[in-house]
């Protein structure tokens, strides 16, 4: 269909040039976050990393939680493991190093991958794992348990969504 509407608006399609390659960082689904100078992320050969933006160098790896998602908040990075436990865990975003501040084994936890991002809005952090949402206060800088927040059979998830942030 969007091939058409090209054809009819007469517009070309031109490659961009490639402005940044990340050989260290997986282009996988977990994602990868810019926070100032650094981009953070998970790479299948070398655990989490942060490496510098304009070069690529890498300056930090760490196994962490294992292979998982991301998301940043107030200058902290909350990685989430896919598989296990579905531990998270929130690390410094700094180059400095990885600085683990806690974690946690997430509760209601199902036997399958889970590779939802972790999302945090309104000072709350969300986590999906297939038909369970989970919600718990913000971390901060000490650990706290999740607390199921409700099945998304009960309420659909587009229901649900304007009452998330």
């Amino acid at each position: 269909m969007w091939a058409r509407q090209l054809r009819e608006r007469r517009l070309r399609v031109v490659p961009l040039p490639e402005v940044r390659s990340f050989e260290v960082l997986g282009k996988h689904h977990g994602g990868v976050i810019k926070v100032g100078d650094q981009v953070y992320g998970h790479s299948d050969t070398g655990g989490w990393v942060c490496q510098e933006f304009k070069t690529g160098k890498t300056v930090w790896k760490s196994k962490g939680v294992g292979k998982g998602a991301i998301a940043y908040a107030d200058g902290h990075l909350y990685c989430r493991s896919e598989s296990g436990k579905g531990t998270v865990a929130l690390i410094v975003a700094t180059p400095e190093g990885y600085v683990e501040k806690g974690r946690f084994d997430q509760p209601d936890r199902s036997n399958e991958n889970s590779w939802a991002h972790p999302v945090v809005a309104g000072g709350r952090l969300y986590l999906r794992d297939q038909d369970v949402l989970l919600s718990a206060d913000e971390i901060g800088h000490r650990r706290q348990r999740c607390a199921r927040l409700r099945r998304t059979e009960d309420v659909g998830i587009g229901d649900h969504a304007s009452r998330l942030c």
